[in-house]
């Protein structure tokens, strides 16, 4: 919602900007928004020029009322998630209105069932009901686009970790508990190895070993990367990670809370799909201060 609130804000300086960055014969930048919901299915709606309102409705038919003709493309996006899951409905598709779709974006590929790059966000997987394939066998026609759909631009490095002995203990925990369990666990943690003169050899992180969403509880690790001779006491465990190399996106405490952390996540997985890698271990949390109220850096990895 936030981010719809700054587009509403800026849409003067986007159009403007879209009108700046046009050149005849070279380059064509067009403006657009997009259009959310549930049943129908988020639509990307773009204007052919540099002026355009962002016109909202509560279904199709209004939003074409309220286009009022002007010229606009209306374009079904990330359509594999399906119906019902903000993918492609086909029994409300209109190829007069949409006479193209979005066949692949940075939430994955759409053309087919068990087709390349599946999607990835938490909207779902993909179904069959949401792909092209099935659009055609309906009978539906239209042609293709494909876009980005990066809404965080978070930078995406790598990096080279060495081997390591970590001190983790686990616990579970659904996202609107996630901080707090965090917080107690890797406080506790960072007491009793105190206690013990555990010295540590880098920040802190938690390693997600399963989802952690409104409705799943991963299991997390939270963990101190140690140094020296270290006996596992209480619930925390031993281990030792073998050198890696890490994908991350750097973020501030302000952009941790579920679900815009989520944006840095998918940042991560699209690069990691564009330069053909694959993960080899859990996604992480790196965190280059306390996690606390001060707390001001984290880096999430893959």
């Amino acid at each position: 919602q936030e981010g719809f609130a700054r587009l509403a804000e800026t849409w003067p300086a986007v159009q403007r900007a879209v009108e700046e960055n046009t050149v005849d014969g070279e380059f064509v930048a067009l403006l657009s928004y997009e259009w959310h919901s549930i049943l129908f299915g988020d639509h990307n709606v773009y204007y052919p020029g540099s002026f355009g309102d962002i016109v909202e409705a509560d279904d199709l038919a209004t939003l074409d009322e309220r286009l009022g003709g002007r010229a606009a493309f209306v374009i079904p996006h990330h359509i594999g998630y399906g119906p019902g899951n903000r993918g492609v409905n086909w029994a409300h598709f209109d190829e007069a209105r949409s006479p193209v779709v979005e066949v692949f974006s940075g939430h994955g590929g759409s053309e087919r069932d068990g087709g390349p790059f599946p999607m990835y966000h938490t909207m779902g997987a993909r179904t069959h009901d949401g792909t092209v394939a099935h659009g055609l066998a309906l009978g539906k026609r239209f042609g293709f686009v494909a876009g980005t759909d990066h809404h965080g631009m978070h930078r995406v490095q790598t990096r080279s970790v060495e081997e390591q002995k970590i001190l983790g203990v686990e616990r579970r925990a659904l996202a609107d508990d996630l901080s707090r369990t965090i917080g107690d666990a890797g406080g506790e943690l960072r007491r009793s190895a105190a206690e013990r003169g555990v010295k540590l050899g880098g920040p802190a992180m938690v390693i997600y070993h399963g989802p952690v969403t409104m409705d799943a509880n991963g299991p997390i690790e939270v963990c101190l990367p140690v140094e020296g001779e270290v006996e596992p006491f209480g619930e925390a465990r031993v281990r030792v990670e073998p050198a890696h190399t890490e994908a991350f996106a750097r973020i501030t405490k302000a952009q941790v809370a579920y679900p815009a952390i989520l944006e840095a996540y998918e940042a991560v997985e699209l690069w990691l799909q564009e330069n053909g890698k694959r993960p080899t271990g859990a996604p992480r949390e790196v965190m280059f201060a306390q996690w606390s109220p001060s707390a001001t850096t984290i880096r999430p990895s893959t």
